[in-house]
Order: structure tokens, then sequence, then C-alpha cells
């Protein structure tokens, strides 16, 4: 007895040490909401002064997390029409551990780069970072980057001034700044912003009666659309402004041009001639990308010679550059350009309304250079139009534009962007239309090939006793749920489903369960810890129907009802970081044997608590790859003592979709368990070892079909119990609320 036990702590001991091994990802975990924190802090090399409104002395960097870092660079925007990409350098004050940061742009021609690293690798509980960037001139050359980082380590460079906050995710983030008075800008725009926030959900967080979940919904939908009215009421005022800018310069250029007619024509030679040269200059510093001073040349030639007017549109570009949006988008009006030009001209007016938040403008020139079908600026100018779209909750309008990045893009990081936002467009319709429809009936029909087929009157499948028999078998299964509350925050349903397994040799039909199920789930979801969670605890009853007597008559399907269980399920997942999901469970369930043989030594009635664990790591952004690791510990304490034992189990399983296969996807696994009848009367221990693999396609949202194959070998002391078996199963899925919905 004393072995058995010490088998059991041996395999507990290994799943507890494997689940326990610390685990990195290189992604900070974003969560769906959080508070806004009201921590914020500058540092900077010319103040060495530390200031933070929370009065703590170093920023609260926790170095359980991630931390992303914030720069913008317009030198590093060297394509408007692309995803750049660009490096810097973050010091630990604590340890002196100096590390290049990769960054990215966050949009075509943004100018906004931004880059993630783990902080764990500190010992202390927090870090003091330092940020350096590296002069442009030394940008891709290795070795003079290498004499750069030992200047770092050396402190003979200047560290930039840096804001530390909380992004609208909970994210830790370090943005990055050129100057002190920039940073102390940034810092107060912060502190503002939390405290408009924090009044903001005060008021919210009052209401003066309890109110249906409609008028809720409908209060949210209202407060959007008057933030939309004012964000045009916004662009429609600076619209009407920009108009009368445009105006007077019309009249200013129409007064030079006026003057000019008046000079000499000596002067107006020679005035022209310093007009082409500062021209020259400044196409010369416009393709170096210094805008400032392409800006200034370029209005100094305006100036000089108001008849030319070939160099308006890169005016208006420079303009744009230096992010002085409103007299770039005069000057690019009053620029008259040739066919070739127009759609580039068409794109930086789109650029321009984006970043005033003038969103109807900018779809409106975005549209306009999609159609155009340029090689170059279409997938940028779709991607800009995908997102305006889903930001108006136009879901069904967006996806063709992120559809037609993919098809015509030659950036894979723009082709990834559209990806993700082609995820959450299918995540937010599923939503929509689970809000909208409450009912979902489903079923599916396969068949399956069991060399050794199991018979197994307590419900776990898995571990049955072998029949040693052959046999082809047919499988239905049905499921509906009535949604009673679905919201974003939470969801109460209801679930009942129906399993019915039938052999075509009678012989088995003593095997064929039907099982009846009734749940009845309730989710809370939000954030704990700064990390997204789903709390789901999972009330319910099954019933399971076996025609065990294989001397009477069996009936199809089994009406013999041999087992009946109360459940209660907890199911808690944790989003780690945003590559890594960890799972909890704890199942319970109280079994009712109704079985004749159930008595004495064999009463199978019991009480089953089992406590299982499952790690997701994802590895791609589309979440469609996954390495998945799990295990658990099983207690099943019946009354009677043949029934009682131990299990313990391993699981590991790997999925990836079909790379020239749309909607397809195969997944490989491999289970271990551990099972110990310690209390049994005659011995027995099994270890059981199960491979598999499986293929899925989804035809579309209403039909799907797989395939799976399996093989087991269990080992166990007692030979009764020894076996192996493969089984080959095909299924067809139907889910007839998705299909009556695309009906619709």
């Amino acid at each position: 007895m004393r072995l058995r036990n010490m088998r059991c702590y041996k395999w507990l001991t290994l799943l507890l040490f494997i689940f326990t091994l610390p685990l990195h990802a290189q992604q900070p975990p974003p969560s769906p909401t959080t508070k806004s924190s009201e921590t914020s802090q500058v540092s900077t090399s010319e103040n060495q002064t530390t200031v933070n409104i929370a009065k703590q002395e170093k920023p609260p960097i926790n170095v359980s997390q991630s931390l992303e870092v914030v720069y913008g660079s317009s030198p590093w925007n060297t394509d408007s029409t692309k995803i750049d990409n660009a490096e810097l350098f973050v010091r630990d004050a604590n340890t002196g551990r100096v590390l290049k940061i990769l960054l990215e742009e966050t949009e075509p021609d943004s100018s906004t780069f931004s880059g993630n690293f783990s902080v764990n690798w500190s010992k202390d509980k927090e870090i003091k970072p330092e940020v350096y960037i590296p002069p442009e001139k030394i940008r891709g050359k290795e070795k003079s980057l290498k004499q750069f980082v030992t200047q770092i380590r050396d402190k003979k460079v200047s560290r930039k001034p840096i804001v530390f906050k909380k992004g609208k995710n909970g994210q830790q983030v370090l943005d990055v700044y050129d100057t002190k008075e920039q940073a102390q800008s940034a810092m107060a725009a912060y502190t503002e912003k939390l405290k408009q926030e924090e009044a903001q959900k005060n008021i919210l967080a009052k209401p003066k009666e309890i109110v249906k979940k409609a008028d809720v919904e409908a209060a949210a939908l209202a407060a959007k659309q008057a933030k939309l009215a004012e964000l045009a009421a916004m662009a429609a005022s600076r619209e009407e402004e920009r108009i009368r800018k445009e105006q007077l310069e019309r009249q200013r250029a129409l007064e030079r041009l006026r003057k000019q007619q008046e000079l000499a024509e000596k002067e107006k030679q020679k005035r022209k001639a310093l007009a082409r040269q500062y021209a020259e200059e400044a196409l010369v510093a416009y393709k170096e990308g210094n805008f400032i001073k392409a800006e200034e040349l370029f209005k100094k030639s305006i100036e000089l010679d108001p008849s030319d007017t070939s160099y308006y549109f890169r005016y208006g570009v420079s303009l744009y550059r230096n992010e002085k949006y409103d007299d770039a988008l005069v000057i690019l009006k009053i620029a008259q350009v040739d066919e070739s030009t127009e759609i580039e001209k068409a794109y930086y007016m789109g650029l321009i309304h984006f970043r005033l938040k003038e969103l109807q403008l900018a779809l409106a020139q975005f549209s306009k250079v999609k159609n155009s079908k340029h090689e170059i600026m279409a997938p940028s100018a779709a991607f800009y139009e995908g997102v305006i779209l889903y930001t108006d909750e136009k879901y069904e309008a967006a996806k063709p534009a992120f559809e037609f990045v993919i098809d015509t893009s030659k950036d894979p990081r723009l082709d990834e962007k559209a990806e993700e936002y082609l995820e959450r467009i299918a995540n937010a319709l599923v939503f929509k239309h689970k809000q909208e429809h409450k009912h979902d009936f489903s079923f599916s029909l396969g068949a399956t090939y069991d060399s050794n087929v199991l018979f197994s009157p307590d419900n776990q499948t898995d571990q049955g006793t072998a029949t040693d028999s052959d046999g082809f078998r047919m499988l239905e299964t049905m499921s509906y749920q009535y949604r009673a509350i679905y919201m974003r925050e939470f969801e109460w349903t209801i679930d009942a489903s129906q399993l019915y397994i039938y052999s075509l040799d009678s012989d088995l039909q003593v095997a064929d369960p039907m099982l009846v199920s009734l749940k009845s789930p309730i989710t809370w979801k939000g954030v704990w810890g700064q990390k997204g969670y789903k709390l789901t605890l999972k009330p319910g009853y099954e019933t399971l129907f076996m025609d065990t007597d294989s001397s009477s008559t069996q009936t199809n399907p089994p009406s013999t009802n041999i087992l009946s269980s109360i459940l209660f399920d907890v199911d808690f997942t944790l989003i780690m970081r945003d590559n890594w999901f960890s799972n909890y469970i704890l199942e319970n369930r109280l079994d009712d044997s109704l079985d004749a043989s159930s008595t004495g030594d064999d009463n199978a009635d019991s009480t089953l608590t089992s406590i299982k664990t499952k790690q997701t790591f994802f590895m791609d952004q589309s979440k469609k790859k996954a390495l998945q690791a799990g295990g658990g510990y099983t207690l099943n304490g019946a009354k009677g003592k043949n029934k009682k034992y131990n299990k313990i189990l391993l699981n590991f399983s790997f999925t990836q979709p079909f790379e020239k296969w749309k909607n397809a996807s195969w997944s490989t696994n491999l289970d271990i368990y551990y099972l110990d009848y310690n209390k049994a009367s005659t011995d027995r221990t099994d270890t059981n070892y199960t491979i598999g693999y499986s293929f899925s396609k989804a035809q579309n949202k209403w039909f799907n079909w797989g395939t799976s194959l399996s093989y087991t070998t269990n080992n166990s002391t007692n030979s009764s119990n020894q076996y192996t078996r493969y089984s080959v199963l095909m299924t067809a899925s139907f889910d007839i609320d998705e299909w009556i919905y695309s009906k619709e």
C-alpha cells in the first residue's frame, strides 16, 4: 500500500514541478479593461530631479510585466506608405544592464515607434530605466552601435527625458521625448486626462436607479454617437477655418504676383534665379528628410517667385511632416499637380484629416486613393479606410478594405496588421450576433471505427474496461444554448446537450451511451491584478443511459438510466501576456450510480473532485498557432473500495492552420495519465498513453467537418485491464442558428 502511495506522490510532485517552472514571454499582456493609474513620472538628463505625482522616488515599474517604449521620430519615418522600424537602448540604472530594443512604426507614416521588452531579468522589485537614442548617422552600423553602447555604460551619452504611465489597456509604457519641456507638458496632459477620466467614472458610478440592460446599451450608443457628432462638429469648424485660410492664401498669392509684375525685368529674373536656387536646395533637404529646412526654403522660393507653383505640393508635404496640419491642407489644396501626383496628394490629405480626427473627410480621400489601385499607396490607403470604418463600428464595410490590403500589399507587416483587424472584426461580429440572437442550436453527425470498444458505465470514457471487440459506430450530438444575459463583462446562459453513440454490431450495444446534460454557466470578465480574466461558475446536471444488461432487450437509443450526476465546476482563465493564457479548472461532481452492479465493494456512488490546468502559448499574432500544456489531479471518493482511485494526468497539444487552405487547421496531442486504485481488493495501477492527430475545415460559418486518428496503450498491473486500441473518427457539424442568420 505504501508503495502505491509513493508512486502517486512522485507523479504529483513531477506535475507540480513542471507547472511551477518560470515562464517568460516577450509581449506585454493586453487586458480588456483597466482602471487608469494616477502614477506618472518625468525623468530627464538635464534635470536629475524626479517629479512624480504619486510622491514616489522611482517609476513604479513592475518587473513581472513587460514594458512598452514609445518614441516619436520623423527621421525614422522614411516611407509614408510602409511601416518602418528602428532601435534604441535602455539601461537599468540599478544593474547597469543595457538592452537594445527594436521598435516598429505603429501605422504607415505615423512617425510613432513602439517596442516591448521583458523586465523580469532584474532581481530587484523595481527597475530604473534610462533611454538612449543612437545618432541618425550610425543607424544600421553595428560597429558604431557597439561603441555607442560602450559610451552608455561609461555615462558619456545624455539620456532622453521619459514619462512613465499606464496605457489604455493597463500596460506599462515609457514615453520618450527630446526635451525636458516636452516631457513636462506630456506629464501635465496625462495628469489632466486621468483627472477627467476619474471624474467621468465617478459620474457613471452613481446611477439614480437600477436600469434595464436595454436602457444601458441605448445610453452607451447615444454617448458614442454624441462623441462622434462632437468630432464631426469640430472637423466642420476646422474645415471652415481652413477655407478662410485658403481664401487669404490665394489672395496673398495674387498680391505677390501683382508685385512681381511691377518689378523691372532684371530684378524679376534675379529673384527667379534665387528662387530656383532655394527650391533646388529645398528638394535636396526634402529627399534627405530634413523637412524643417525644406519648409523654410520652399517658403522663400514661393515668396521670391509666386509664378512658379510647381513646388507647392512638396511644400505642403513638408508642412505636414512638421505637424502643421491645417497649413499643410491649405497649401495642398492650392497645389496644382499632374495626374501622376494627384493620388499622392489625396493620400497626404487623407493622412492629415486622419491625424486631426476628421474621419469622414479622411475616408473620402483614402477611398479615392484605394480605388486608383496605385501599386504602393492604394494598400496603405485601404488600411486607413478599414481603420476608420472599424472605429465607426461598420464592421462589414471594413472587411473588404483589410482584405484589399492583404491581396495587394507588398509589406508583410502591413498585411499582419490587416489580419489583426480582420480577427477583431470577426470577434466583434460574433459578439454582436450573439447579443442579437439569443438562441443557438447545433448538431453533428459522425462515424468511427474503434479497434477495441471500451465499456464505461461510470462516464469516464478514457478509463473504461476493454471489450476486446472492434466495430463501426455512429455518433450524434445536439446542443442548445439560450443566452439570457450576454454583455461584454457578464454572461448567463442555459445550455442543454445530448450525445448518443450507436454500434452497428448488436453485441457491442451494451457499451453504447446516451448522455443528456443541462448546465447554467455564469461568467464574469474583467481585470484582476492588471491582467484580463474570465471566471465561469458552471452548475449542472447529467444523466447517463446504457443498456448494460446483455441478457435483456437492447433499445436504440438506450433507455436504462444507470448514472445521474450533480455538477459544479469553476473555470478561471487569466491572460498572463498577449501570447500566454493560463486556465485553471475545479471540477466537482456527485454521482448516483443506478446500475444493478453498483453494490458493496463495487458501489460506484461517489464524490469526484478534479483540479486541472491548461497553459496556452500562442505562437503568432492571429492566435491560430498554439502550443498547449496541461495537467491535473482527480480524487474519486466512491463508496465501494473497488471504485476509489487517484488519477494524475498530463496532456500536450500543438495546433496550426494550413497555410494554403483557408479556415483549415491540424493538431496533434499526447495525453498521459497514471491511475491508482489504492483501496481495491485486487492491486491495480494503470499508466495510459494516447497520441492523436486531427484535422478540421470550416466550409462556412454554419458547416464544418473534420477527422481524427488516435492510438492508445494502457499498461496495467491487472491483466484484464491491459489493452491497446486505435480509432478513426469523421464528423460533420452544423450550426442551425448561423445557417438561418446567413440566410437573413
